[in-house]
């Protein structure tokens, strides 16, 4: 029963599981918003611009029956020439409408789902073509919402068509008795407000489209508590793996240090316990600089290296414990040890440059390992 409730997608989506379903397309989005703001964007266009646009070609079917008049009898040229006239005519005039819509039309999927390109959700896929998968589909979950969503939706903007319709039937009657330009601007208004209506109906149903399509994104992305945790593991890494990588970067760590070792001033002993040996630049430092320390082994390790090396090596137990236990690998000495520190690297230095028979003052509370 146990093992069962962890194979129920209970928990968040990550980040990660999110970032990886973006990628591959799968994102709450529904192409209704985009149908709808095309439509209110060509409802604006031809309340604004539709007399403009029937004049326009008026004039250029008047201009049309002019030039065949005049032309005479037409052959084939010029009836082809006539019709490209005519069609360059009519895309000029719907190039605004068309430049609209796909501009809007981008910016209401950008608004659903950010500056989305996925190469994945376009890639040919034998699912896509194999029949017993897209009868599993119609016949799905997904399948029954969208069936009953087109349903809905032909039912409401069949009702709202019917209602405006029966509001103008007893000025339908009346309409033989006016001017046929008179008709055709009553009539262009009715389909007007019964296009209005449509289109706010269907962006109510895209709204609940795009919530239910956001909903059921979200149930999908969800993750098992068993997907949660070989999510961590690979992120985080195998505990085995990543204990050796951390022994690796010791061992490497250490390697570094012993290799600064030879290159010393001086090393400060515990007398056996610990082991810290410094360096001091005058033109590259501010002020003397730990290059390697170590307690009982590695201590042992760094005497024999600054034996072999001939680094001066000198026993201050306090000024060792205080480097050992204050002091990082590659950081200076700070301030407080500094008087300390200072006394014994002068003393490194001169007997460094003492002559023959010139013993030189050891610092105080110092003395040769």
């Amino acid at each position: 029963m146990a093992e069962g409730s962890d194979q129920e997608k209970t928990e968040q989506p990550s980040g990660r599981r999110r970032s990886e379903a973006r990628e591959k397309g799968q994102v709450p989005q529904t192409p209704e918003l985009a149908s709808v703001a095309v439509l209110f964007v060509a409802l604006g266009v031809f309340y604004y611009t539709g007399p403009g646009m029937v004049r326009r070609m008026m004039a250029n079917m008047q201009g049309m029956l002019e030039r065949c008049a005049t032309l005479g009898p037409l052959n084939i040229s010029d009836t082809n020439y006539l019709g490209i006239e005519m069609l360059k005519d009519m895309a000029l005039m719907l190039l605004p409408l068309f430049s609209a819509g796909v501009v809007v039309a981008l910016l209401a999927n950008i608004v659903q789902v950010g500056w989305l390109v996925s190469w994945d959700s376009i890639k040919p896929k034998f699912s896509n073509i194999n029949p017993m998968s897209g009868i599993s589909q119609i016949f799905s979950v997904q399948g029954l919402v969208e069936f009953i969503k087109n349903i809905l939706k032909l039912v409401i903007l069949g009702v709202v068509a019917y209602r405006a319709v029966k509001n103008e039937l007893p000025i339908l009657m009346q309409l033989m008795d006016i001017g046929i330009w008179d008709m055709l601007a009553y009539m262009s208004l009715v389909c007007f407000r019964i296009l209005l209506w449509c289109a706010v109906m269907l962006l109510i149903l895209a709204l609940f489209d795009w919530a239910y399509k956001k909903y059921s994104n979200e149930q999908q992305l969800k993750m098992t508590k068993q997907e949660v945790k070989d999510e961590a593991k690979q992120m985080e890494g195998d505990p085995m793996v990543k204990a050796r990588i951390r022994r690796i970067q010791r061992e490497m760590a250490r390697k570094r240090m012993m290799e600064a070792v030879p290159k010393a001033d001086v090393v400060i002993t515990n007398p056996t316990h610990f082991a810290v040996a410094l360096k001091y630049e005058e033109n590259k430092m501010n002020a003397p600089t730990v290059t390697a320390k170590g307690a009982d082994e590695v201590a042992r390790r760094i005497r024999e290296l600054a034996k072999e090396n001939n680094v001066p090596t000198l026993e201050n137990p306090p000024l060792a414990r205080a480097l050992y236990k204050q002091v990082d690998i590659g950081r200076e000495v700070p301030a407080d040890l500094f008087q300390a520190v200072a006394e014994i690297l002068a003393y490194v230095y001169r007997l460094r440059h003492q002559k023959a028979g010139v013993n030189p003052t050891r610092p105080s509370g110092s003395r040769p390992a």
